[in-house]
């Protein structure tokens, strides 16, 4: 039962409703969020810097999770700093023309009468949404009851940068303590729960463009920190801890557009962590109680999530904690794989820990692995999503071995592996659903196949991420392993040679229509990829399609040259990507030859049964070298053939690679023929 009809989510994108009838659920729960009120900076307002800055906002992100549960209100103004919170902002007006120009909502301002000199003034509007009883506090008891969000300080602290004056960081610290404190007892005034987010470290790049110290910053941090957590002790206050949620060396954790702001991936650790936050703090406490003002960090998909009682032996821990927790776990030094988040011990030991919130010993929700035992970790189930890379049976000479097939015989039939790829699907295909053509419906039953999973009721739709959702809700998918001995399902990911196929239809080549063709694939790649991480918890193995056999690019009045400009966007956006939520990656573009025709099925576009092979020892090689239970991770990029001398090849995915990686593609010449033409 639901407090009202479930809309459909993309009608609730843009139309979020105004008023919420709560009414008791059903589901034992009792601590479901009613009111949300995200107040403070550009942690909070983030949409800015998102590459979907529709989806993937917190509010977004919020009104997702509690889809049509919860009134998620966005009183935070992105460049706040504490003061304004308090006294009002003048928002950015690139932020608000960029608002309107995606339909979003406008920041709430309060204009004069002449229209001008709009400011946010969020405690004022907070007072009036309860005068006006737009916040209420009479809700069932199932309900958290009004409850916001603070994230204030970070702009204060990056207003001191570069730093050069130790008074100045103490004098703008007390300013933005004072400023803190007042919010905090207005907002107690109100009696609204409160969920304090903390400051956080930029990205590692910070320390050297402004040329300061790693240890130096650290300082600097932990001393604002530690007036933070004092703060939060006094008042019963939980915490929501960045600083130890993302990690400074982490590329993805940050916004492609800023060393500050949260990505989508940190976005949606934080939305992880709020929702732990309702499901586990106890708001009832009074203040000076046991449990009143927890720390909550980390997120499910490295380490899980972690609180620790807000006292005075953890705020004295907190500088050699995050010092040595970033440090060691830094990209550039692999051979820690046995480091631990917390003391720097075997990964293994938190094996036995459970959640404690007496103790003042960090717990982990779910178990570390030991990273160096990641080659012995065996799959459990194979998916695979996109198109005919993977749904390739109909082009091949022995249509029975297509590479559902071929993974099965390879994994001699010791993983499961489910089929939700469908032929000549593009990325907006296996975002919303395709209807799967009648020839390989029909081809599918003529050949003994497995039919593709339609759905009867959606028009014979085959929707691969809602069916992947109802396999994980029947078990038919099992993603709660034992991450010691195994590894999560695994999606296998392939879109985006049917996204640039079409482009070429008019057999023109407009370079504008190709790049928001290719930006559009950028976007659904995000989408989907942060759907099946975050929401549906599995792995992902991105896979880059190989260039077409030579024949192809003159049957579309187009050079090789012209060909591969459209494979270096397409490709290098998904490379990217890739990096940013630290997948492994499978080349196919540089594990094809396209001069060798026997690589190709009876079509210039098409895998063979030979080539489908090489997919799957791509895969298999990806699944023995790629720790994907490890805490950190980086993205890996993985090419070749195993039966060659130099056998399959791994390399980092890094913007270095990426700026050759046409050249690479282009140098390929057919055999005994170097001066081969484009």
């Amino acid at each position: 039962m639901t407090s009202t009809a479930v809309k459909d989510k993309e009608e609730l994108k843009d139309n979020y409703p105004l008023k919420i009838d709560f009414k008791p659920l059903e589901d034992g729960i009792t601590n479901h969020p009613s009111y949300v009120i995200l107040l403070g900076d550009s942690m909070l307002d983030n949409f800015h810097h998102q590459m979907d800055k529709t989806q993937h906002s917190v509010t977004a992100l919020l009104r997702k999770q509690y889809l049509n549960r919860a009134m998620i209100t966005n009183l935070a103004v992105d460049g706040s700093e504490s003061r304004h919170v308090l006294y009002g902002i003048e928002p950015n007006a690139q932020l608000i023309a960029e608002r309107k120009k995606l339909s979003l909502e406008p920041y709430p301002c309060d204009f004069n009468d002449d229209g001008n000199g709009s400011r946010v003034y969020p405690t004022s509007i907070i007072e009036e949404m309860l005068a006006t009883k737009s916040i209420q506090f009479e809700v069932p008891n199932c309900y958290v009851g009004p409850t916001v969000i603070v994230s204030v300080g970070m702009v204060d602290l990056k207003n001191l940068i570069p730093i050069y004056d130790e008074s100045q960081i103490f004098t703008q610290m007390m300013s933005w303590s004072s400023n803190l404190e007042k919010l905090l007892k207005e907002l107690r005034g109100y009696k609204l729960n409160i969920v304090l987010v903390s400051l956080w470290e930029p990205m590692s790049d910070f320390y050297t463009l402004y040329e300061t110290p790693r240890d130096a910053f650290v300082m600097v941090l932990n001393v604002w920190m530690s007036r933070l957590f004092t703060m939060a002790h006094e008042w019963g206050i939980p915490v929501i801890d960045m600083s130890r949620t993302l990690n400074t060396y982490d590329r993805s954790h940050y916004a492609g557009n800023s060393i500050f702001d949260n990505s989508s991936k940190s976005a949606s650790f934080l939305v992880q962590l709020i929702d732990f936050v309702f499901k586990h703090h106890d708001f009832s406490h009074t203040p000076k109680e046991e449990g009143a003002s927890l720390i909550y960090f980390g997120s499910s998909a490295f380490g899980g999530i972690r609180m620790q009682k807000n006292d005075m032996v953890a705020r004295e821990t907190y500088e050699y904690e995050i010092k040595n927790r970033t440090a060691f776990k830094r990209v550039e030094k692999e051979e820690k794989n046995n480091y631990n988040d917390d003391d720097g011990g075997d990964a293994g030991d938190d094996d036995e820990k459970k959640i404690d919130v007496v103790s003042n010993v960090v717990q982990s929700t779910s178990a570390n692995t030991d990273t160096s035992a990641c080659k012995a970790l065996k799959p459990t189930h194979i998916i695979l999503m996109g198109d005919s890379v993977l749904d390739d049976f109909y082009w091949l000479q022995d249509k029975t071995k297509d590479v559902r097939q071929q993974i099965l015989d390879t994994y001699h039939n010791r993983v499961k592996c489910t089929n939700l790829a469908v032929d000549e699907s593009t990325s907006d295909d296996v975002l919303y659903g395709t209807n799967p053509l009648f020839v390989y419906v029909d081809a599918r039953k003529e050949f003994g196949l497995a039919p593709y999973p339609t759905d009867k009721n959606n028009a014979g739709k085959v929707e691969p991420l809602k069916i992947l959702k109802r396999m994980i809700d029947s078990k038919e998918v099992v993603v709660d392993v034992d991450t010691n001995t195994h590894i999560k399902p695994t999606v296998v990911l392939s879109i985006g040679g049917n996204d640039g196929r079409v482009l070429l239809f008019d057999f023109t080549f407009n370079l504008q229509n190709i790049a928001e063709g290719m930006n559009k694939l950028q976007q659904n790649f995000d989408t989907i990829v942060q759907t099946l991480l975050y929401e549906l918890n599995v792995n992902v193995i991105a896979v880059v399609v190989y260039e077409p056999y030579s024949d192809f690019a003159a049957g579309f009045n187009i050079s090789r040259d012209q060909l591969l400009q459209i494979f270096e966007l397409g490709a290098n956006n998904i490379f990217a990507l890739a990096e940013m939520y630290a997948l492994p990656v499978i080349d196919l573009s540089r594990t094809f030859d396209p001069f060798d025709r026997t690589h190709y099925g009876s079509t210039s576009i098409e895998p063979s049964n030979l080539s489908g092979q090489f997919i799957v020892d791509l895969i298999h090689f990806v699944h023995e070298d790629f720790e994907f239970n490890a805490s950190v991770k980086t993205s890996k990029i993985y090419s070749g053939l195993k039966s060659d001398a130099k056998g399959i090849h791994k390399e980092e995915n890094t913007q270095s690679f990426r700026d050759g990686y046409k050249q690479a593609l282009l140098a390929r010449k057919p055999k005994n023929d170097t001066n081969a033409s484009k």
